[in-house]
């Protein structure tokens, strides 16, 4: 097993440089541009709604661990996606349960807008997440490309008479892509869904409200609303006031979902990452290489392998002795015939004089075989290793 040590560490290097450039996303990346959390002061991030929470003195939390710690209810949960640590299926189930229970959804999805933090992510767990709540959204056929227009305000509106609209006038957000037409349907039956808000000149909607069970699912399609680029709207104060107001919870707590994106700088890997094709291949070529080089590394008297599988009670003594000589012999024979020397019984030292003088294992072999033929004991895997290594070195 030593003698493919080096070969090893070899493999599992490679598959490590490989796992490192292929499946995991440096976060401290994204922390640099900002990210949407309570902490971050940045363009993406919610500190100015948090502190606004603080100010109104509303009860206010910050997710530090997965929504099976989700309790109680009459509870916000203000949640932006795609997550950049997605949530699992068991996850999501729990979060669709407790706001059927009577807590309140606040989603702010990734879709008319494209901060830095979403460049990298998967957009399938937006989707999975939705989906827990029988919701789909559906884009519908447009002209408009969707290719990044850069930062520019966006005027929304509301046509209707709605608590959650109340004082509503002329609200605007940040987006650097049209507005893409979406639809928001219900996947088992039509959902009771309401447009809140369009965007003024398309008419588009990018703002629906819909129960789910004894609760209340909020979504906008412009995942930087709340973010603190925008909160010196006054605005857009008022629509967060009047979802508090309607979902009357001054007395509950509004809840940051900051774990499922990254709060503090770190790496997380990709599950994917372990089924890269780019892996498989370099896996499967190195193993290859492994079982080549172990199968090409013929012993160096074939007749070794062949006595132990015919009796392997050459091991073991009295014969161990008699395995041991045969061996010798057999090794000293191979060294005359490539020297062009003639074969003899027994090894004769003085054919190998020049070969002590090049070769110090020679020396160690010679010790050996003195010890073997007084019929003293050895150590017959060292032995044999001692004359392939000098074999090696010779030949």
């Amino acid at each position: 097993m030593l003698k493919y040590f080096t070969d090893i560490i070899f493999i599992v290097l490679m598959i490590c440089l490989l796992v490192l450039t292929t499946g995991i996303h440096d976060n401290r990346q994204l922390i640099s541009t900002s990210m949407p959390v309570s902490e971050d002061k940045g363009q993406q991030g919610l500190s100015a709604l948090q502190q606004w929470i603080n100010e109104k003195s509303i009860p206010a939390q910050v997710l530090q661990s997965g929504y099976d710690s989700l309790t109680d209810k009459g509870n916000t949960l203000i949640s932006v996606l795609p997550a950049t640590i997605p949530p699992g299926p068991k996850e999501q189930a729990r979060l669709s349960d407790w706001v059927r229970q009577g807590n309140h959804l606040i989603l702010l999805l990734a879709v008319n807008d494209t901060p830095h933090w979403r460049n990298k992510l998967n957009i399938e767990s937006l989707h999975n997440t939705l989906n827990r709540f029988d919701l789909e959204l559906v884009e519908l056929p447009s002209g408009d490309t969707q290719e990044d227009i850069g930062q520019s305000r966006v005027a929304l509106e509301s046509r209707i008479n709605h608590p959650l609209t109340h004082n509503l006038h002329s609200l605007s957000v940040v987006a650097n892509r049209p507005i893409k037409p979406m639809q928001l349907l219900g996947k088992a039956q039509p959902t009771s869904s309401i447009i809140l808000l369009r965007e003024k000149q398309s008419q588009i909607p990018v703002a629906w409200h819909t129960l789910y069970g004894n609760g209340h699912i909020t979504l906008f399609t412009v995942s930087s609303l709340f973010a603190n680029q925008n909160m010196d709207n006054p605005q857009v104060i008022q629509l967060f006031e009047n979802m508090i107001n309607f979902y009357g919870n001054n007395a509950s707590r509004v809840i940051f979902d900051d774990i499922h994106h990254v709060a503090q700088a770190g790496i997380s890997i990709e599950k994917s990452v372990y089924m890269h094709p780019l892996l498989l291949l370099l896996v499967g070529y190195l193993l290859y290489l492994l079982i080549n080089r172990i199968i090409s590394q013929k012993p160096f008297i074939p007749e070794i392998l062949y006595l132990r599988r015919k009796n392997p009670r050459l091991y073991a003594l009295p014969d161990k002795q008699h395995f041991a000589q045969r061996i010798s012999t057999l090794w000293f024979n191979i060294m005359r015939q490539r020297r062009g020397l003639p074969c003899n019984s027994k090894p004769i030292w003085d054919d190998f004089q020049s070969l002590r003088e090049q070769d110090r294992n020679m020396k160690k072999i010679q010790r050996i075989w003195n010890r073997l033929d007084a019929q003293k004991k050895i150590r017959l895997n060292g032995y044999i290793r001692k004359l392939e290594k000098s074999r090696k070195s010779i030949l």
